[in-house]
């Protein structure tokens, strides 16, 4: 069933907070968060994704050959940088 709530949070383009507004809400209900904390949730969630989404954009845009971590740099053949 789809809630106006949901409606409007899909017109504010917060798709990924319509689509785990069930799960969210019930799981605030059993903890009995606040008001506060639970919207904060609702907000950082959507935020994260939303930063993510920028990064991956960015990323595809530099068209670099591929992707390296910092767990990938191979410290011996630099000594002179602390790990």
């Amino acid at each position: 069933m789809k809630y106006p709530l949901e409606e409007r949070l899909h017109q504010l383009g917060w798709h990924l907070t319509a689509h785990q507004l069930d799960g969210l809400t019930e799981d605030a209900s059993k903890h009995n968060v606040s008001y506060l904390e639970f919207f904060h949730t609702l907000v950082s969630l959507e935020w994260e994704s939303r930063q993510s989404g920028q990064l991956a954009k960015r990323v595809k845009r530099a068209k670099l050959p591929y992707t390296k971590t910092i767990h990938d740099f191979d410290f011996s053949f630099q000594p002179s940088i602390s790990e």
